[in-house]
């Protein structure tokens, strides 16, 4: 790619920002406050839907003020899915749905398998 010297700034791509403008960037919020116990949350990706034709990303921010260790797994077994939580379009003008689920205190019979773990 030639940049014309009349530009000063270069030039990137920036596709979550263009994921928001398209509607389809989706965002959850929670904040729990002083937890004593294992905090589970659910995703379920979309399965069988055709008219889907990119992959699910997600990016994730933990904080805590004390110890904690954040672990992901896959393929685990629950047997009460929780409470599902609303997802917010990044773009406020559009009516695209999530396409994935995500739930909050599900009921983990088996964690399944480790993806990650930090401290």
């Amino acid at each position: 790619m030639t940049v014309p010297v009349s530009i000063v700034a270069r030039p990137s791509l920036d596709i979550a920002h263009h994921r928001i403008h398209e509607g389809n960037h989706f965002v959850i919020h929670r904040i729990t406050k002083a937890l004593t116990t294992v905090k589970y949350f659910l995703m379920i990706p979309p399965s069988g839907n055709p008219s889907i034709t990119t992959q699910i990303h997600i990016i994730f921010e933990v904080l805590s003020d004390g110890g904690m260790t954040l672990e992901l797994f896959e393929g685990g077994t629950v047997s009460s899915n929780g409470t599902q939580l609303l997802p917010r379009n990044s773009n406020r003008n559009s009516t695209t749905p999530a396409f994935m689920t995500v739930l909050e205190n599900p009921t983990v019979t088996s964690d399944g398998t480790g993806i990650f773990e930090d401290l």
